[in-house]
C-alpha cells in the first residue's frame, strides 16, 4: 500500500487488479476494501483472474456510496481503517478479512 500511495502522491495513475474467482465474494470484498484504503481520483480497481480478463464481473459493493474520504488510512493493531463521509472500511491483512460499512 505504501508504494501505491507514493505513486499516487507523484500524480501517477494506478490500475489495481485483485485476483480471485468470480464466486469468492469474501476475497473480492477484501481486495476492494484494500483498494478503498488508498483510492483517490487516480486509482482504479478491477477484480478478475487471468482466465477471465474479457469478462466484467460486477458486485453489489461497487454501488455503495461511501462519499469522499475524510482522511488517510490509519492502523489500529492488526487492522487498517479509512473513514468516508457516509461510512468506513476496515481491512485485516493478516486474516484477509474486510468490512465496508455504511453509516446508519
Amino acid at each position: 500500500m505504501e508504494q501505491a500511495e507514493v505513486a499516487l502522491a507523484q500524480g501517477k495513475t494506478l490500475i489495481l487488479v485483485g485476483q480471485g474467482t468470480h464466486e469468492d465474494k469474501q476475497l473480492q470484498t477484501f481486495a476492494f476494501a484494500s483498494y478503498l484504503l488508498i483510492a483517490d481520483g487516480n486509482a482504479y480497481f478491477r477484480y478478475t483472474n487471468s482466465d477471465s480478463y474479457r469478462d466484467l464481473w460486477m458486485y453489489d459493493n461497487y454501488n455503495i456510496d461511501l462519499g469522499r474520504p475524510l482522511g488517510n488510512r490509519v492502523k489500529n493493531e492488526n487492522e487498517w481503517r479509512r473513514d468516508f463521509e457516509n461510512g468506513y472500511v476496515i481491512v485485516n491483512p493478516k486474516d484477509h478479512k474486510a468490512q465496508i460499512v455504511i453509516n446508519p
